[in-house]
């Protein structure tokens, strides 16, 4: 609502000014943009961030408005599409009037900020872009209250959430087998020793001079003992555990391949769950925010403000009209119009405070 030039018009600039000087005076480090209507301030985070500060044309009537400077910003007094903050992180936003300290308010809004700063998301499969779009206000086809979002002739927008609180998913098992190695037999085969023999038949029907032979002639005692029974049978089975151990190595090599792709599968989707676990986590914060900004205590308090708004807006115009500020066809027009928006507002007030006590 523009203002017309007058007494009100006065006061109302005097008060703007006054404002000003309370947001200097806590913020010294403040930057003007745009003259005596949009400001910024820097934030110490972990991350460089500032908030700017918006003053609507009918400040300090209405609220400012406050905005985060930056992409992939996640806080729960955050507008993830409009980055701006919601009223519910200072609760004189929430009960904004003329008196309400600029400066103050701001202040303690920037150190709430640097001790619960913003999460910065630069990874774009991790809420950077589909997070926005489907917890924002499009996908509850609700409109989130913002700082300053009141005009005048607009009301309150009074849109209940469609959905209810996300319910989390199923809990998700890490053990993980595969069908393809599990089925496959193991190949190791225990191979029985032959038995120590009590007796050599070969030496019992050798003669003492054969047997002293034996032993002074290396080539003959090996050939002899190579053709023992006993030692062709220990050999044979070496030799078969040879063979199959170095059958069972090659296959252990061909399934390695595939063991080290199932360990890369795994870590994929141990990580999915990770990234899918914070995403949920964000969303639910956000949501519960939505909540709160949207439950029937917190419309009945914006209405009751917004109707208030109205009914003082309803009493300077009858004082502009009784100094002679405006002709009684204009005072006509513009009263009825303040009044009709008073009484919208206090009904839709009076209803939601039926309906919280059961009526």
């Amino acid at each position: 609502m523009s203002l017309r030039p007058g007494i009100w018009g006065n006061e109302n600039h005097a008060m703007r000014m006054k404002q000003l000087e309370s947001l200097r005076q806590f913020l010294p480090n403040v930057k003007e943009v745009v003259k005596d209507s949009t400001f910024e301030i820097p934030i110490h985070a972990p991350r460089p961030l500032s908030m700017r500060i918006i003053l609507p044309n009918d400040f300090p009537k209405a609220p400012p408005t406050l905005q985060l400077l930056g992409t992939g910003l996640v806080h729960r007094y955050l507008n993830p599409s409009t980055a701006v903050l919601y009223p519910q992180i200072h609760d004189k936003l929430l009960q904004w009037n003329i008196h309400t300290s600029l400066g103050k308010v701001v202040a303690e809004v920037v150190v709430k900020l640097t001790n619960d700063p913003p999460q910065f998301l630069g990874a774009p499969s991790t809420l950077g872009n589909s997070a926005p779009s489907q917890m924002g206000a499009t996908s509850t086809g609700a409109t989130p209250y913002l700082v300053g979002s009141y005009g005048a002739g607009t009301g309150v927008q009074v849109s209940p959430l469609s959905r209810g609180p996300l319910e989390p998913p199923p809990p998700y098992s890490t053990a993980t087998s595969s069908p393809t190695v599990a089925s496959i037999p193991s190949p190791v085969t225990h191979t029985p020793l032959p038995a120590i023999p009590a007796s050599f038949p070969e030496l019992e029907i050798k003669s003492t001079t054969e047997i002293q032979e034996l032993l002074s002639k290396e080539d003959q005692f090996r050939a002899f003992f190579d053709n023992l029974e006993g030692v062709k049978t220990m050999r044979s089975v070496r030799d078969e555990l040879r063979s199959g151990n170095e059958e069972l190595a090659k296959r252990n090599q061909g399934r390695e391949e595939e063991l080290n792709n199932l360990r890369k599968t795994l870590n994929e989707k141990r990580n999915q769950l990770t990234a899918k676990r914070a995403e949920l986590a964000a969303a639910q914060q956000r949501q519960q925010v939505i909540n709160q900004q949207f439950s029937t205590p917190a419309l009945v308090s914006k209405l009751a403000e917004a109707a208030h708004l109205m009914d003082q807006e309803s009493e300077l115009t009858v004082q502009m009209f009784v100094d002679g500020n405006i002709d009684h066809k204009e005072f006509i027009k513009k009263f009825m119009e303040v009044r009709r928006q008073y009484h919208l507002r206090a009904a839709k007030k009076e209803s939601l405070t039926l309906g919280m006590r059961g009526v």
